[in-house]
């Protein structure tokens, strides 16, 4: 999905997310789509650990003797437990939308860089001291914004 967001300026290098799956696995392999799903899983265990647990904990604060919860207690438990999860969630949510930019500036820089010193040799091919254009690493990006 990333592949089809960043996608700007009116180019239209993918027109479904079939063709861009297909060209991802084509270009990079099977595996890169898999590429950086740690991160989402980890905020996705943790976001929903979050919200069944306070959910837990409302529901047992407001049952009595073990008896279902009236409508408006439901409804009261799911907006404590949503509550929860967005005010513990959101900074890490923020912190992951920014490493996506900067990732992607990051990225697109070192492209444009390689681009600007093969138009400057008037080539095609890069010269032997120009650095291969790579993902920087969450790590680097993490100490970068610090």
């Amino acid at each position: 999905m990333t592949w089809l967001q960043n996608q700007q300026n009116g180019q239209c290098m993918y027109a479904s997310m079939s063709v861009c799956l297909i060209k991802t696995i084509h270009t990079k392999g099977y595996f890169s789509i898999y590429r950086g799903t740690a991160v989402n899983l980890t905020l996705v265990t943790s976001e929903k650990a979050i919200r069944l647990a306070v959910n837990d904990f409302f529901k047992h604060r407001l049952s009595e003797d073990g008896q279902k919860l009236t409508l408006p207690k439901e409804i009261f438990v799911g907006c404590r437990a949503d509550t929860c999860q967005i005010i513990l969630n959101n900074p890490v949510e923020m912190l992951k939308i920014q490493l996506q930019d900067a990732g992607y500036i990051a990225s697109q820089s070192k492209i444009l860089a390689v681009q600007a010193q093969l138009l400057a040799h008037g080539g095609t091919q890069p010269s032997a001291n120009v650095p291969a254009a790579h993902q920087p690493m969450a790590t680097q990006l993490i100490h970068n914004l610090m």
